[in-house]
């Protein structure tokens, strides 16, 4: 348990430091121990860089993918209004 404390930890720094972006206010489609047991293939949050670069994402399914910079911009984000 000390591990996931101090993994979460390291999590919310980068998050409060802007390296990780969060699409706050989406509501996760379930939250069985299983990641990817439904479709949503929104994305959660990612990188400061994946817009420009590439790189790894967090979707509201809870599965991890690495995107393109293009695959990112024409991917739907987590509690965004359709046309945002």
């Amino acid at each position: 348990m000390e591990i996931m404390n101090t993994m979460m930890s390291a999590a919310m720094n980068e998050v409060r430091n802007g390296n990780i972006i969060v699409q706050w206010g989406a509501t996760l489609p379930d939250i069985k121990e299983e990641p990817g047991q439904s479709t949503a293939p929104e994305i959660l949050a990612y990188g400061k860089d994946v817009p420009e670069k590439g790189g790894y994402v967090l979707h509201l399914d809870r599965t991890v993918t690495k995107m393109t910079a293009e695959e990112f911009k024409a991917a739907p984000k987590a509690g965004a209004k359709a046309g945002s």
